[in-house]
């Protein structure tokens, strides 16, 4: 992700990050997102705040898109237990609505 906003930080054009495409079950390893717990290998909100720390330590002016659980459909959890970031109002949550 750190690569990705080095390449463009000069470029005016690209105005942020999004940090993942739907999150959601991963029937490989067998796990499951979740949300605030601290588990490393699951909790994709301490993921999604490292990240954008990280980018936001090369360039503080990109906005983070942070997308829900499943499928970007399950947006719960963050009434509870937002993301707090090292930048402020720099934060972006992207919400996916499917029928099925």
């Amino acid at each position: 992700m750190t690569y990705m906003t080095m390449r463009y930080v000069a470029q005016p054009m690209v105005i942020g990050n999004d940090l993942r495409n739907e999150i959601r079950y991963d029937s490989v390893n067998n796990l499951d997102a979740t949300w605030g717990d601290g588990n490393v290998a699951t909790d994709w909100k301490l993921a999604a705040t490292t990240a954008a720390n990280e980018i936001h330590k090369i360039n503080p002016e990109q906005l983070i898109f942070v997308e829900g659980l499943s499928y970007a459909n399950d947006m719960s959890p963050i009434k509870t237990s937002p993301i707090t970031l090292d930048v402020s109002n720099r934060l972006i949550y992207s919400f996916h609505y499917y029928s099925w």
